[in-house]
């Protein structure tokens, strides 16, 4: 099953679009997290303070495990079918 998760930015009205599987669900919602942030510190100018740098640092840093994670996931996808 194929899920798909959209986001509008309230200022220009892009619509970010991310499809994916169900077990992939968290890489997906910080995927459209982080698009949202990169696009509204681009297109929009926002300021960056301390908080927001250590926001963008944590949001690009979790993409280590997240992605860990994930291949694992992959991985042991047969097992799933054992049960």
């Amino acid at each position: 099953m194929i899920t798909r998760y959209s986001f509008t930015c309230a200022v220009c009205g892009k619509e970010y679009t991310v499809n994916g599987y169900w077990w992939n669900q968290w890489v997906m919602h910080h995927w459209i997290d982080y698009r949202h942030l990169i696009h509204s510190l681009i297109h929009h100018r926002k300021k960056l303070k301390v908080r927001g740098v250590l926001f963008i640092l944590k949001m690009t840093l979790l993409w280590i495990p997240l992605i860990v994670l994930q291949v694992i996931d992959i991985l042991l996808q047969p097992l799933r079918w054992i049960l």
